[in-house]
């Protein structure tokens, strides 16, 4: 069964990332969340399950920081996903963990800031976005 959520981070943001995803997972059930620690099992193939991750989620969440913008991997997977956007089937949610400045690529696309706004209100955001509501969070 496809994941409706994939959560594409580098391993030294795991402690934000694992608070995230063990919050959607309660949310939306384990199994509709790709989050590595529990999609990918010992003996898989990690690039063969990552591929199936992101073969058809609704949602990226990109988790940005100055870790992740320097991995391979991580580039590789918002590259794939900012493609699949491009074809309505994918949205690519960036969300910014530290005082990292936004890819240009992903400079056009309204992010979740999770530096200014703190744990809890980009759960709530992220849980609004996958629920179809527009999310609307005073930030003043």
């Amino acid at each position: 069964m496809p994941h409706k959520i994939f959560l594409s981070h580098n391993h030294n943001d795991k402690p934000l990332v694992e608070a995230v995803a063990l919050r959607l997972a309660n949310i939306f059930g384990q199994d509709q969340i790709f989050y590595d620690s529990w999609s990918i099992l010992p003996g898989d193939g990690i690039i063969d399950q990552m591929n199936k991750g992101l073969e058809t989620p609704e949602f990226i969440f990109f988790f940005v920081s100055a870790q992740s913008l320097k991995s391979d991997m991580v580039k590789l997977e918002w590259q794939n996903a900012l493609y699949a956007a491009t074809k309505g089937k994918t949205r690519l949610i960036p969300i910014r963990v530290d005082g990292c400045n936004m890819p240009t690529l992903l400079q056009q696309t309204l992010y979740i800031d999770m530096y200014s706004i703190g744990l809890e209100a980009t759960i709530a955001q992220i849980v609004s976005l996958t629920q179809g509501n527009a999310s609307f969070t005073p930030q003043f």
